[in-house]
């Protein structure tokens, strides 16, 4: 009976486990190749599947989601824990890029840039006020910024950039570069134009495009230049841009508005080797007086996308070190954005955005390992010619 009465047992045990294994089955977890086993991948968004979440750096992720090509306007604005877990969601009714953090004086502010201005949100995302750039000695008008990037202080001080069309032989009939959009940076405080700087002054950058993009709305116009990041060299405040289509990264002088160097590219003054060039890259930044970060998106003879970090003696043009960081997928091919992305270092971390391989990730660079792996799900009547994207993705540690 004791035999008869522990095979029972046994048997209904067997049998509630085949239950739960199927249950389990049926919910819809899965496992991503490459991540932890008993980490297995989870939806915090209808359109967001996080397939890994083991960062050690706690912090604010902020993105913002929007289709690419426009099969719908709505962004969502969406603020995120180190696991991907949703703290905070807006929709806006219209594209918005740039989604960002900036504290000041212990005031904490968001930007995006919408279609026609850069829009300021308090800590709880509600607006505080929509900002375009001036009327000045580039720009005609009132003009709506460009989407690709813009450097907040304070809600009455800002820096903007603006893709203006030109036709340049108006100006001097002789100049070949005829109809181009030019890039115009402004500083603005206190509802005034207090800097200002302009491509058009600067043909020898136009002469070393590698792509002639049709501008939109007006294709008649080339996007010759295509600046897509500008920041600020914390060492003496020159503005460094990021100029698309020269595969190039210029600094210019803040004061005299001149060029002081240029990284990359036919006009390169740093002797890159040849595994050092990047191919139309995103987002450069200067770290400190000797680093430099940078997204290499590579192109269609190029098909794989790298984060770049360069350690440079500025003064005398050299290349002291050089860091590349790839992420594979599971068949060891490297991911690939061509358009868009970008890179964030803090400490030993990188936090990469791969907008058109869908993934963000996050890189321990001592591990060797991703601790974060956000991937983005379009709906398949987006597909193929319009993915949802986020143009870059930022983290902010907890201090």
């Amino acid at each position: 009976m004791n035999i008869r009465k522990n095979r029972a047992l046994f048997l209904s045990f067997i049998f509630i486990v085949l239950l739960f294994l199927a249950g389990c089955s049926a919910s819809g977890d899965i496992t991503i190749p490459g991540t932890e086993p008993d980490s297995p991948a989870k939806l915090t968004e209808p359109h967001i599947r996080i397939n890994t979440a083991k960062s050690p750096v706690k912090g604010e992720l902020l993105l913002s989601i929007y289709s690419w090509i426009g099969k719908q306007s709505l962004t969502k604005l969406i603020i995120m824990d180190e696991n991907g877990n949703i703290k905070k969601l807006k929709e806006i009714p219209t594209n918005g890029l740039n989604f960002t953090r900036w504290e000041n004086n212990n005031t904490i502010r968001y930007t995006y840039i919408s279609p026609d201005s850069m829009v300021i949100l308090d800590r709880d995302l509600n607006e505080v006020k929509r900002v375009r750039m001036l009327k000045s000695k580039y720009l005609a008008t009132d003009f709506k910024p460009d989407v690709h990037d813009s450097i907040y202080f304070s809600d009455n001080h800002y820096m903007l950039v603006a893709y203006y069309p030109v036709d340049t032989t108006a100006l001097n009939p002789s100049d070949p570069r005829g109809k181009i959009v030019t890039a115009v940076i402004q500083e603005i405080k206190d509802d005034a134009v207090i800097w200002e700087w302009s491509s058009i002054n600067f043909p020898e950058l136009s002469a070393a495009s590698k792509e002639n993009v049709p501008y939109h709305p007006d294709p008649a116009y080339n996007d010759d230049l295509h600046l897509n990041s500008f920041a600020i060299d914390p060492n003496d405040y020159g503005i460094v841009m990021s100029l698309r289509n020269i595969d190039g990264v210029v600094k210019i002088d803040k004061k005299s508005g001149a060029i002081m160097w240029i990284l990359g590219g036919d006009l390169d003054q740093f002797g890159l080797a040849s595994h050092m060039k990047f191919l139309r890259q995103h987002h450069a930044l200067i770290l400190d007086n000797s680093t430099l970060t940078l997204f290499d998106n590579g192109n269609d003879s190029r098909p794989y996308s790298r984060m770049l970090e360069y350690k440079i003696d500025f003064l005398s043009k050299k290349i002291i070190d050089f860091k590349e960081i790839l992420i594979k997928k599971p068949d060891e091919n490297v991911y690939y954005s061509k358009y868009m992305g970008s890179v964030q270092k803090y400490g030993r971390f990188y936090l990469g955005a791969y907008p058109m391989a869908g993934h963000y990730f996050e890189y321990d660079s001592y591990k060797g390992e991703v601790t974060f792996d956000l991937e983005l799900i379009t709906p398949p009547e987006f597909m193929p010619d319009s993915p949802l994207v986020a143009y870059r993705i930022f983290k902010y540690p907890v201090k």
